[in-house]
């Protein structure tokens, strides 16, 4: 599953439940409250991580960011703000989550809030992950100065597969979030698949505005089998 991205009105979420998540260089596992499908993949847990990233396959705390896809670890993740990041007590800062809405439309919000930068350059800033259960992924920035640092000049923010051989990458060490606000939404890639029609088993072949029933078979291709199609989308 490929995954596409653009950038929407900001719609910031402020999560309630504190992990209880300080310091630099940590990680905490949370339960994701619906099967989330990442990558092709179901995941009802995940690892979070001080350093701005979500990990469907490993905890992983280190703050060395690289360019994705990248066969190394970490993989299966998503890296919402990918740097050295402190989450000091002292600022308030602090990991929250929280569930919205109910089945099948669920939202499951990961927040850092009020996090630096490890170095001490910058004021603090917010960042979420917001996790639909239909599949989309929101990331959603507040607080942010206009400065290149926390503007993701020595950060990575996007999506990347179980193996790293695919990804969906916003910015690499590039200020790519806007100030004071900005969010961007990746989205399931929309695939076009070939349909066969059937026109001789059609009650009314000819003429269509008689609302004669057309029947097609939906054939898929060979990375997109007919299974993981929904007919209400062709």
């Amino acid at each position: 599953t490929d995954y596409t991205c653009k950038e929407v009105t900001p719609s910031y979420i402020e999560a309630s439940n504190d992990l209880g998540l300080t310091g630099d260089d940590a990680f905490s596992e949370v339960t994701i409250p619906f099967r989330f499908t990442f990558y092709g993949v179901a995941y009802d847990r995940a690892w979070v991580s001080t350093n701005g990233l979500l990990s469907f396959l490993e905890p992983w705390q280190w703050s060395g960011n690289s360019f994705i896809p990248n066969s190394g670890p970490p993989n299966g993740a998503i890296y919402a703000f990918w740097d050295d990041l402190t989450v000091n007590a002292y600022v308030n800062a602090s990991v929250r989550t929280q569930e919205l809405g109910t089945a099948p439309k669920r939202q499951f919000v990961i927040e850092w809030r009020n996090v630096t930068l490890a170095d001490g350059w910058g004021t603090p800033f917010d960042f979420e992950i917001v996790l639909n259960e239909t599949g989309a992924i929101l990331l959603q920035y507040r607080n942010i100065d206009t400065d290149f640092i926390e503007r993701g000049s020595s950060a990575t923010i996007g999506l990347e597969n179980q193996t790293g051989t695919v990804g969906a990458l916003l910015s690499y060490n590039r200020p790519a979030v806007k100030s004071p606000e900005f969010a961007i939404l990746f989205g399931k890639a929309v695939k076009d698949v070939p349909v066969d029609i059937k026109p001789k088993r059609c009650p009314n072949p000819v003429n269509l505005a008689r609302k004669g029933v057309l029947r097609v078979a939906i054939l898929g291709t060979a990375d997109v089998p007919v299974s993981a199609i929904d007919p209400n989308t062709v």
